[in-house]
Protein backbone atom coordinates (compact mmCIF):
# COMPACT_ATOMS: atom_id res chain seq x y z
CA UNK A 1 0.00 0.00 0.00
CA UNK A 2 2.96 2.23 0.73
CA UNK A 3 3.93 1.85 -2.93
CA UNK A 4 0.68 2.52 -4.01
CA UNK A 5 0.74 -0.88 -5.72
CA UNK A 6 -1.97 -2.43 -3.62
CA UNK A 7 -5.44 -3.53 -5.08
CA UNK A 8 -8.64 -4.48 -3.40
CA UNK A 9 -9.54 -7.89 -3.58
CA UNK A 10 -12.46 -7.78 -4.28
CA UNK A 11 -12.33 -4.93 -7.01
CA UNK A 12 -9.96 -7.44 -8.55
CA UNK A 13 -12.57 -10.52 -8.99
CA UNK A 14 -14.86 -8.29 -11.16
CA UNK A 15 -14.78 -10.18 -14.36
CA UNK A 16 -13.74 -8.18 -17.75
CA UNK A 17 -17.12 -8.59 -18.97
CA UNK A 18 -18.89 -6.93 -16.32
CA UNK A 19 -16.26 -4.31 -15.97
CA UNK A 20 -16.43 -3.81 -19.56
CA UNK A 21 -20.16 -3.46 -19.85
CA UNK A 22 -20.26 -0.70 -16.79
CA UNK A 23 -17.50 0.98 -18.83
CA UNK A 24 -19.39 0.78 -22.07
CA UNK A 25 -22.75 2.16 -20.19
CA UNK A 26 -20.23 5.22 -18.57
CA UNK A 27 -19.15 6.13 -22.54
CA UNK A 28 -20.19 9.48 -23.82
CA UNK A 29 -19.04 9.27 -27.40
CA UNK A 30 -21.57 9.75 -30.57
CA UNK A 31 -24.16 6.78 -30.49
CA UNK A 32 -22.55 5.32 -33.60
CA UNK A 33 -19.23 5.26 -31.56
CA UNK A 34 -20.36 3.29 -28.40
CA UNK A 35 -22.69 1.23 -30.77
CA UNK A 36 -19.24 -0.08 -32.49
CA UNK A 37 -17.51 -0.13 -29.53
CA UNK A 38 -20.04 -2.58 -28.37
CA UNK A 39 -19.75 -5.15 -31.15
CA UNK A 40 -16.67 -5.40 -30.94
CA UNK A 41 -16.43 -6.51 -27.31
CA UNK A 42 -19.59 -8.33 -27.66
CA UNK A 43 -18.18 -10.21 -30.43
CA UNK A 44 -14.35 -10.50 -30.64
CA UNK A 45 -13.81 -10.04 -26.70
CA UNK A 46 -16.49 -10.96 -24.30
CA UNK A 47 -16.53 -14.77 -25.39
CA UNK A 48 -12.88 -15.00 -25.04
CA UNK A 49 -11.86 -12.84 -22.12
CA UNK A 50 -15.08 -12.00 -20.91
CA UNK A 51 -15.05 -14.49 -17.46
CA UNK A 52 -11.59 -13.69 -16.64
CA UNK A 53 -11.46 -12.03 -13.47
CA UNK A 54 -9.19 -8.75 -13.89
CA UNK A 55 -7.28 -9.69 -11.02
CA UNK A 56 -5.61 -12.80 -12.98
CA UNK A 57 -5.13 -11.12 -16.49
CA UNK A 58 -1.20 -11.71 -17.40
CA UNK A 59 -0.15 -10.64 -20.78
CA UNK A 60 -0.16 -14.50 -21.80
CA UNK A 61 -3.52 -14.18 -21.63
CA UNK A 62 -3.97 -11.36 -24.31
CA UNK A 63 -1.13 -12.99 -26.41
CA UNK A 64 -3.56 -16.36 -26.37
CA UNK A 65 -6.64 -13.76 -27.03
CA UNK A 66 -4.92 -12.22 -29.95
CA UNK A 67 -4.22 -15.50 -31.69
CA UNK A 68 -7.49 -16.63 -31.72
CA UNK A 69 -8.91 -13.59 -32.89
CA UNK A 70 -6.16 -13.57 -35.68
CA UNK A 71 -8.15 -17.09 -36.62
CA UNK A 72 -11.57 -15.74 -36.79
CA UNK A 73 -10.90 -12.10 -38.19
CA UNK A 74 -7.96 -12.33 -41.05
CA UNK A 75 -7.90 -8.15 -41.38
CA UNK A 76 -4.97 -7.03 -39.05
CA UNK A 77 -6.18 -3.44 -38.93
CA UNK A 78 -9.70 -4.32 -37.64
CA UNK A 79 -8.29 -6.47 -35.08
CA UNK A 80 -5.88 -3.60 -33.89
CA UNK A 81 -8.93 -1.19 -33.28
CA UNK A 82 -10.47 -4.08 -31.16
CA UNK A 83 -7.15 -4.35 -29.17
CA UNK A 84 -6.92 -0.50 -28.67
CA UNK A 85 -10.76 -0.97 -27.13
CA UNK A 86 -9.50 -3.61 -24.54
CA UNK A 87 -6.73 -1.91 -24.15
CA UNK A 88 -8.71 1.41 -23.43
CA UNK A 89 -10.94 -0.35 -21.30
CA UNK A 90 -8.38 -2.46 -18.90
CA UNK A 91 -6.93 1.25 -18.64
CA UNK A 92 -9.41 2.31 -17.10
CA UNK A 93 -9.65 -0.43 -14.68
CA UNK A 94 -6.33 0.18 -14.23
CA UNK A 95 -6.93 3.60 -13.19
CA UNK A 96 -10.22 2.51 -11.36
CA UNK A 97 -7.82 0.99 -9.09
CA UNK A 98 -9.30 -3.08 -10.02
CA UNK A 99 -5.70 -4.17 -11.88
CA UNK A 100 -2.28 -3.41 -11.11
CA UNK A 101 -1.10 -2.90 -14.51
CA UNK A 102 -2.95 -3.25 -18.30
CA UNK A 103 -1.11 -6.85 -20.15
CA UNK A 104 -1.85 -5.40 -23.30
CA UNK A 105 1.07 -2.82 -22.74
CA UNK A 106 2.87 -5.36 -21.71
CA UNK A 107 6.85 -5.76 -24.03
CA UNK A 108 5.83 -9.06 -24.73
CA UNK A 109 2.61 -8.26 -26.48
CA UNK A 110 2.17 -6.75 -29.65
CA UNK A 111 -0.16 -4.65 -31.05
CA UNK A 112 -1.74 -5.88 -34.62
CA UNK A 113 -0.29 -4.14 -36.99
CA UNK A 114 -1.92 -0.77 -38.40
CA UNK A 115 -2.32 -2.44 -41.73
CA UNK A 116 -1.40 0.19 -44.90
CA UNK A 117 -4.06 1.96 -46.85
CA UNK A 118 -5.27 0.68 -49.92
CA UNK A 119 -7.63 3.57 -51.02
CA UNK A 120 -6.87 4.98 -54.04
CA UNK A 121 -9.02 8.18 -55.32
CA UNK A 122 -10.49 7.77 -58.51
CA UNK A 123 -9.11 9.83 -61.80
CA UNK A 124 -11.42 12.28 -63.12
CA UNK A 125 -12.73 10.23 -65.89
CA UNK A 126 -13.59 7.78 -63.86
CA UNK A 127 -15.95 10.02 -61.46
CA UNK A 128 -17.42 11.40 -64.23
CA UNK A 129 -18.11 7.65 -66.37
CA UNK A 130 -19.90 7.17 -63.31
CA UNK A 131 -21.90 10.62 -62.68
CA UNK A 132 -22.74 9.93 -66.35
CA UNK A 133 -24.19 6.27 -65.93
CA UNK A 134 -26.41 7.51 -62.83
CA UNK A 135 -29.98 8.70 -63.18
CA UNK A 136 -30.01 12.60 -63.77
CA UNK A 137 -31.45 12.79 -59.70
CA UNK A 138 -28.12 11.09 -58.21
CA UNK A 139 -25.63 12.74 -60.29
CA UNK A 140 -25.18 15.33 -57.62
CA UNK A 141 -24.00 12.66 -55.30
CA UNK A 142 -21.02 11.91 -57.83
CA UNK A 143 -20.84 15.99 -57.32
CA UNK A 144 -20.42 15.76 -53.93
CA UNK A 145 -18.24 12.60 -53.53
CA UNK A 146 -15.82 13.38 -56.47
CA UNK A 147 -15.94 16.79 -56.20
CA UNK A 148 -15.79 17.82 -52.53
CA UNK A 149 -14.71 14.73 -50.92
CA UNK A 150 -17.91 13.93 -48.82
CA UNK A 151 -18.30 10.74 -47.32
CA UNK A 152 -21.46 8.42 -48.27
CA UNK A 153 -22.93 9.46 -45.05
CA UNK A 154 -22.02 13.13 -45.54
CA UNK A 155 -23.92 13.05 -49.06
CA UNK A 156 -27.15 11.38 -47.31
CA UNK A 157 -27.15 14.19 -45.03
CA UNK A 158 -26.67 17.00 -46.88
CA UNK A 159 -29.55 19.21 -46.90
CA UNK A 160 -30.51 21.13 -50.77
CA UNK A 161 -29.71 24.56 -48.53
CA UNK A 162 -26.78 23.53 -47.28
CA UNK A 163 -25.33 24.63 -50.88
CA UNK A 164 -24.59 28.51 -51.01
CA UNK A 165 -24.59 29.41 -54.78
CA UNK A 166 -23.66 33.11 -53.81
CA UNK A 167 -20.53 32.21 -52.33
CA UNK A 168 -19.43 28.84 -53.81
CA UNK A 169 -19.71 27.16 -49.95
CA UNK A 170 -21.18 23.99 -49.27
CA UNK A 171 -21.76 23.76 -45.83
CA UNK A 172 -22.94 20.24 -44.38
CA UNK A 173 -24.04 19.74 -40.97
CA UNK A 174 -25.64 16.38 -40.94
CA UNK A 175 -24.83 12.87 -41.62
CA UNK A 176 -26.53 9.60 -42.11
CA UNK A 177 -25.64 5.84 -40.67
CA UNK A 178 -26.60 3.33 -39.79
CA UNK A 179 -27.19 2.42 -35.96
CA UNK A 180 -28.50 -1.11 -35.11
CA UNK A 181 -29.90 -1.33 -38.25
CA UNK A 182 -31.66 1.77 -38.63
CA UNK A 183 -30.71 5.27 -40.43
CA UNK A 184 -30.11 7.84 -37.80
CA UNK A 185 -29.17 11.41 -38.69
CA UNK A 186 -26.57 12.76 -36.81
CA UNK A 187 -25.79 16.38 -36.39
CA UNK A 188 -22.11 17.47 -36.53
CA UNK A 189 -20.07 20.92 -35.57
CA UNK A 190 -20.92 22.36 -39.35
CA UNK A 191 -17.71 21.83 -41.53
CA UNK A 192 -17.37 24.23 -44.41
CA UNK A 193 -15.89 23.22 -47.85
CA UNK A 194 -15.27 25.59 -50.77
CA UNK A 195 -14.51 24.46 -53.98
CA UNK A 196 -10.48 25.94 -54.53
Amino acid sequence: MSRGAYVDPAAGRTTFRQYGEKWLGGQTTDRTTRTTVEVQLRRHAFPYIGPRPLDSFKPEHIREWLGALETTLPKSSYRRVIFNTVSAVLTAAVEDGRLLTNPCRATSVRAPLAGTPRVRPWTAERVFAVRAALPERYRAMADAGGGCGLRQGEIFGLAVDAVNHATGWLHFECQVKVVNGHLVRRTAPPPSWRPG
